[in-house]
């Protein structure tokens, strides 16, 4: 058996898909809320079994807050142009 655990509340993993993400369903429906993105699984029935084929995407963190993000950047660009 494998020993995968989650990387937020170390729990056992058993899916192909958490383990192969790293992190169970919970923490990542959690993540999900915060604004962060997951590939998409694709599975296939093999033999009765359900195999995870491939996951298309990545892992991708929610945009940064404050400073910066793109419309401060943009601000500050403005700001920098009008003192000149």
């Amino acid at each position: 058996m494998n020993n995968a655990h989650c990387s937020k509340c170390h729990r056992r993993l058993t899916d192909p898909f958490s383990i192969a993400i790293g992190m169970g369903p919970e923490c990542r429906g959690r993540l999900k809320k915060k604004g962060w993105k997951f590939p998409k699984p694709s599975y296939r029935v093999n033999n009765g079994r359900v195999v995870l084929v491939e996951m298309t995407g990545k892992v991708v963190p929610p945009a940064p807050i404050g400073d910066l993000t793109k419309r401060n950047r943009k601000r500050k660009a403005q700001d920098e142009d009008a003192k000149n």
